[in-house]
């Protein structure tokens, strides 16, 4: 399918990428895994007003743009860390893609899943074109995409607005609000910059730079990591884990990400680890064909391990876990370094998750793979190495930032002038 999508005329592409995409994108996020909330249809906001003692006379808008699920994530994880953090405010979380029905304004996440499922390539060009790099193209894509969203956001009528994706940080921006940023990969492209933020919230020294690079106040940068699940926030120990779940005490476990789409081939990477005396786990999340196949599988092959689709409690499934094998997006990351599981990144898309995968490795809580095969033999180096394996999981754990939302929300709020809290809230 990636080799026809070169000669697909350009309102078919349209036409196709939101009918194969979209309506993906849409359920994932409406019923993720991880939210306190649930979305129960486009245009829903999803408000939580927790009164208190101290209640503030102040609404916050988190805003996210369902480009997949990692952007949405990071917003719930900072409602939540918001409500944690002062109860009397009143907390509303929208998101850009889910509340439009205009095909202009969901084409951009159709195409990015789109072209990251089935042609690379095209993303790659995207990604690294000097003319996706400048800002005339930042401010064409403000005027065509945040339009929509400027109205939405207008009927909210917030105070202040933190979004974890750069058409929400445009659009309140041209509302002239308060706004504040959060990058939710470990890499950093120029064309998310945006003028007039009052914050950015980072999750490495290479965005800080980057962000530098382009002008933005040092001291506006705030190094707190990616925001992640309240399940993270104070993750179980592995031996717990393993026995909630019901897995092997004494015995490697080596988890492999299918992910909805089923793109990174775990299959071929389960064949090849037969034998080598690990407990494999894959996870297919929601993509159901995936999970049968691979229980197929693992009969056939007589592979010891476990097939599982939706699996709730992930910071669990993280803990118990000695490697995983994944392809480098910004939150699972960040939920892996939180629980010190080393990775290795294969498959990864063009641009930001090589981005993740490269600084990772840099630190050294993670290894890249350009083969299937690659992948599966450095797992199993790895797990052979107990002195190579720990050296990971220690640099997994001195990168990791669980409570990086609750950092998020006190930042935000102290900025704003309504809170002034020493010592974080411990986590409930």
């Amino acid at each position: 399918m990636a080799a026809n999508t070169k000669t697909i005329p350009v309102p078919a592409f349209l036409i196709i990428s939101n009918l194969l995409c979209f309506r993906g994108v849409n359920y994932q996020v409406r019923h993720g895994a991880g939210s306190s909330g649930a979305f129960r249809g486009p245009g829903q906001l999803e408000a939580i007003s927790a009164p208190g003692l101290n209640s503030l006379a102040l609404r916050i808008l988190v805003s996210s743009m369902a480009y997949g699920s990692g952007h949405t994530m990071a917003a719930q994880a900072i409602v939540d860390a918001l409500s944690v953090v002062s109860p009397g405010l009143e907390v509303i979380h929208h998101d850009g893609i889910l509340s439009s029905r205009s095909w202009l304004e969901r084409f951009p996440a159709s195409f990015y899943i789109f072209t990251n499922k089935h042609a690379h390539w095209i993303w790659r060009t995207f990604y690294y074109s000097p003319v996706f790099r400048t800002r005339l193209a930042n401010r064409l894509t403000s005027l065509l995409f945040s339009r929509g969203i400027i109205g939405r956001m207008r009927d909210i009528a917030p105070d202040a607005v933190v979004s974890t994706h750069l058409s929400s940080t445009r659009a309140s921006l041209k509302l002239r609000l308060p706004t504040f940023s959060v990058i939710t990969d470990y890499c950093f492209h120029p064309f998310l910059f945006s003028e007039g933020v009052c914050a950015y919230f980072a999750a490495s020294d290479e965005v800080r730079e980057a962000l530098v690079s382009q002008g933005f106040p040092r001291e506006r940068i705030y190094l707190t990591g990616i925001p992640i699940r309240r399940m993270f926030w104070e993750p179980p120990s592995a031996a717990d884990s393993r026995e909630r779940i019901g897995l092997p005490r004494d015995q490697r476990i080596v988890l492999l990400m299918s992910g909805n789409q089923g793109v990174t081939p775990v299959g071929k990477i389960a064949k090849i680890l037969k034998g080598s005396e690990a407990f494999l786990v894959v996870v297919t999340g929601k993509n159901e064909t995936m999970r049968r196949r691979m229980e197929s599988l693992f009969r056939e092959k007589r592979i010891e391990g476990m097939v599982t689709g939706v699996f709730l409690d992930m910071a669990l499934l993280l803990s118990a876990c000695d490697i995983i094998v994944t392809k480098g997006g910004g939150i699972i990351t960040s939920e892996c370094l939180a629980c010190g599981l080393p990775m290795v990144f294969y498959d990864s898309i063009p641009g930001q998750e090589e981005g993740n995968a490269r600084i990772i490795s840099e630190w050294g809580a993670g290894v890249r793979a350009r083969s299937a095969d690659e992948a599966a033999a450095l797992v199993k180096d790895i797990i052979n190495d107990p002195t190579r394996l720990k050296r990971m999981k220690e640099k997994a754990l001195e990168h990791g930032r669980p409570k990086a939302a609750l950092d998020i929300a006190e930042k935000v709020l102290s900025l704003l002038g309504v809170y002034h809290r020493a010592i974080p809230p411990k986590t409930p």
